[in-house]
């Protein structure tokens, strides 16, 4: 049966490869096709745009993205930013910190008054946040202070985003733009 979703898994990155700049491109282009295309993910095939819906609702819980600039993306449009932009993904305020106390943004030397940070404003603490959550990973999850639980969940969506990103290629190790802009210019526009 895998054998039988095989080629449309292979069709629908192809798909993507060649035509997500022309998206980004073309602002006015229906995203609908993209979003109904078909990925594999936790061994069910599934539309991409539920792996966006359900990926942003665990690392955000909203199913919206607003940027600096005020701007409001949906799951689908944020996915697309992620795997073809993702320097520009970084700068959207999708992690949130809701502990009252404050101690991890405190511990991190975040401002304390922001509730939502960027990838980009994490990057120079991640590797903090790893060996911080790893630690509280040892302690059982009912023993966890406010502290811990919030650092473990904010390890776990950095590490939901870092695989979203390096979904087709690995992050700094293929020029993808450069590709997606040269696929591009060979389709006929009009």
């Amino acid at each position: 049966m895998l054998k039988k979703y095989k080629l449309h898994i292979i069709l629908g990155i192809l798909i993507l490869w060649i035509v997500a700049p022309v998206f980004q491109s073309y602002p006015g282009v229906d995203l609908k096709g993209f979003a109904e295309l078909p990925v594999l993910h936790g061994g069910r095939l599934k539309p991409l745009d539920s792996l966006a819906r359900n990926s942003l609702l665990t690392i955000h819980e909203s199913q919206r993205v607003k940027t600096h600039e005020g701007k409001k993306l949906d799951a689908t449009q944020w996915f697309m930013d992620v795997v073809t932009q993702p320097q520009k993904a970084d700068q959207y305020p999708i992690f949130k910190f809701l502990n009252p106390e404050k101690s991890l943004r405190i511990f991190l030397e975040l401002d304390t008054e922001t509730l939502y940070f960027s990838y980009a404003d994490l990057l120079p603490k991640l590797h903090t946040i790893s060996q911080q959550a790893e630690a509280a990973l040892e302690v059982e999850s009912a023993q966890r202070s406010p502290f811990q639980k919030e650092l473990v969940t904010l390890y776990n969506r950095l590490n939901i985003y870092t695989a979203l990103k390096n979904t087709f290629f690995v992050e700094g190790t293929y020029p993808f733009e450069s590709s997606l802009m040269t696929h591009s210019m060979m389709l006929p526009i009009g």
